[in-house]
């Protein structure tokens, strides 16, 4: 095995490559995610015609290989797409979240309601999702435009996924399953895999390995996270929310 395989020195430069691999939950078509925008674009044709929807995309502030592509109800709202997020990248300890302008971002200031309806926004709208105030993690959500779709009551369905980016175990070469925790001064290595994790005394400083540019931070876990692609599955939907649902699920005033 080759000595670099045992590093992860490039494991920066894969994570913020704007053309990592994906792949599309309808077909199953592998494609960079640039290219997966013009293939389903051009797949929509396939989806039906009973109802118009947002088709939105989506990337990782930590590192643009994290990405994905949603269609969204005219009726869903923020809070619905809050909580897809939260689900499928953040959530971990019920932080506070936001959406906002990037320019307003900084200071935190000037969010967005969050039972706004996605469709109020013109096409090529961007706008930034913040979640946790302390150990913030933040994506870009930009509006790539309206299309049909066959009739449904999803609020937000996953068209199209990055696939995992794993690190190598710095002591075998392997796929790693864990991943040192961002604020762990104890651990030894970046990444380890199940095998050589056995008999670790260090076992608290590291995190399961996600498909998330979240992982490592604070308690995330990734177990709230069942948007994975393999192959012939549906596209995963998420339902729409009530504004009581949702102040009860996260137990503060939105």
């Amino acid at each position: 095995m080759n000595e670099n395989e045992y590093s992860n020195k490039d494991y920066g430069k894969r994570t913020n490559s704007r053309s990592s691999r994906g792949h599309c939950f309808k077909c199953d078509t592998e494609l960079g995610r640039i290219a997966m925008i013009s293939h389903i674009n051009d797949e929509r044709k396939d989806f039906g015609n009973d109802e118009e929807c947002l088709i939105l995309e989506i990337t990782s502030d930590e590192g643009k290989g994290y990405w994905m592509i949603v269609e969204a109800s005219m009726d869903a709202k923020l809070s619905d797409l809050d909580a897809f997020l939260r689900a499928a990248w953040m959530e971990c300890c019920h932080h506070l979240s936001m959406f906002c302008s990037r320019e307003d971002l900084p200071f935190r200031g000037n969010k967005y309601d969050l039972f706004t309806k996605i469709s109020s926004f013109d096409k090529d709208h961007i706008f930034t999702y913040l979640y946790d105030f302390d150990n913030s993690s933040t994506a870009e959500v930009k509006i790539t435009g309206r299309t049909k779709r066959e009739k449904r009551r999803s609020a937000i369905r996953l068209i199209a996924r990055n696939d995992p980016i794993y690190p190598h175990c710095e002591i075998c070469g392997a796929d790693a399953a864990f991943v040192k925790r961002k604020d762990s001064e104890t651990a030894e290595h970046t990444a380890i895999c199940k095998k050589c994790m056995r008999g670790r005394k260090d076992k608290k400083s590291y995190a399961p390995f996600a498909n998330s540019p979240r992982m490592g931070v604070c308690e995330f876990k990734g177990e709230f996270d069942d948007h994975g692609h393999s192959p012939g599955r549906s596209m995963p939907e998420s339902e729409l929310m009530s504004e009581k649902r949702y102040k009860n699920w996260y137990a503060f005033e939105a």
